[in-house]
């Protein structure tokens, strides 16, 4: 069963970099009758919005105006969110410096990457930090104004009053054993 157009342009665009078939493809389709309704919808569930965007002003996908419009004001929240995220992100892994810690998933994907922070959504910011740091670690979130709102055997949630972007704290890794091998990345990336 082939997918619905709206979920195979979505298919098309995960990538951040679109070869020119891809990009005649998304072209072709965009040509074709979508619902625009559900591919925003879809979009906004992928957390995918912001890269349409990107996707759209470097490969001039033509978008009719009300969708491309509707693309630029999620990358411009994107963009705000990604802004204040980074603040808190720097301030987190300032006072966390003199600590064994190593950013994790989305935050260390957004920096090594990604060319502009706002086509990586995030709700947290993810940490590995070796068990004997993981006091001193809890200790300075704390300090930050960050409080401890989950825990779970290898790791802990911090949130604060008016952070909508949570730092978890990961002390063991066996979890993501499941990732191996998925993102084979030549080591220049």
């Amino acid at each position: 069963m082939r997918a619905d157009p709206e979920a195979r342009l979505l298919a098309l665009c995960l990538r951040l970099e679109l070869e020119a078939s891809r990009v005649q493809e998304a072209i072709r389709l965009l040509a074709s009758p979508l619902d625009w309704d559900r591919l925003l919808l879809l979009g906004a569930q992928a957390r995918m919005l912001p890269l349409l965007h990107w996707h759209a002003r470097h490969h001039a996908l033509p978008f009719p105006e009300e969708a491309a419009s509707s693309l630029r004001a999620a990358y411009a929240r994107s963009a705000a969110e990604a802004e204040t995220q980074a603040t808190l992100e720097r301030k987190v892994l300032v006072k966390l410096a003199p600590l064994r810690i190593l950013l994790l998933k989305g935050a260390a994907l957004r920096r090594t990457l990604y060319p502009d922070p706002a086509l990586r959504p995030m709700t947290d910011l993810d940490l590995w930090v070796h068990p004997q740091d993981l006091d001193a670690a809890a200790g300075a979130l704390e300090a930050l104004g960050l409080h401890c709102n989950s825990r779970a055997p290898l790791e802990a949630s911090y949130a604060g009053a008016g952070n909508r972007l949570a730092v978890e704290l990961h002390w063991g890794l066996q979890q993501y054993e499941r990732y191996r091998g998925i993102l084979d990345l030549a080591p220049d990336r």
